[in-house]
């Protein structure tokens, strides 16, 4: 078993710490949600640490959570320490008296953060996909699995009409934040609209297998 201070090491350079190896730290894939974000507005615009915090909680505000300012700056060193972001040249030569990095990706960076976004589209077709399967385990209760069913639809519309963005209440001028607010709400309403489909498809599939079944369990 690892002693305390062996398994603190580890993590450290897995999380990407100052002295770990930059080829260890890459052969680790990064998870941090909050450093593929930063990232990508990294890319949208290159930019200061302090103006990318205030970013990131004007464009992600409750859907993903930024601990202040000082949050930004270690995940901006780690990225930087992966290879995915770069200081941008002069930045550091101002006239105040604390000059103030600035940051703009890398090519690996870009690809990097392409590949991210690709995955977590497969990541979350597998977990429905397992979802299907850890239902399909209920057969041989057909009710039970029906009234799972009926929670997941529920989920799914609650979920919508909860997560709702009135894309009409953005400013027309701001094209960008117009963009995003109409394709998240089509996104969100596509979605829901299919899995209500598929829940209620899935439900009359069990019950015509509990019909199906019905013989075989009531003889002795």
């Amino acid at each position: 078993m690892l002693r305390p201070r062996a398994r603190f090491e580890l993590h450290f350079v897995a999380m990407g710490g100052v002295n770990g190896d930059r080829a260890e730290q890459q052969a680790v894939p990064m998870q941090s949600h909050v450093g593929w974000a930063l990232l990508g507005l990294i890319i949208e615009r290159p930019s200061y640490g302090y103006e990318l915090a205030h970013r990131f909680d004007r464009v992600f505000g409750e859907k993903l959570s930024l601990a202040g300012t000082s949050h930004a700056y270690r995940t901006l060193e780690r990225l930087k320490e992966r290879g995915l972001i770069e200081e941008l040249p002069g930045a550091r030569s101002g006239s105040g008296r604390q000059p103030k990095p600035g940051y703009r990706a890398t090519r690996e960076g870009i690809a990097a953060h392409h590949d991210w976004i690709q995955r977590q589209v497969l990541d979350d077709r597998r977990r429905h996909h397992v979802f299907m399967l850890e239902l399909t385990a209920l057969v041989r209760d057909p009710d039970e699995a029906i009234g799972v069913l009926a929670g997941y639809e529920r989920s799914c519309l609650s979920d919508n009409a909860a997560s709702a963005i009135p894309s009409d209440g953005v400013a027309p001028h701001n094209g960008a934040l117009a963009l995003q607010a109409r394709l998240m709400a089509e996104e969100q309403r596509l979605m829901a609209g299919a899995r209500v489909a598929w829940a209620r498809f899935a439900r009359s599939e069990l019950a015509a297998f509990a019909r199906a079944q019905e013989p075989e369990r009531k003889a002795p």
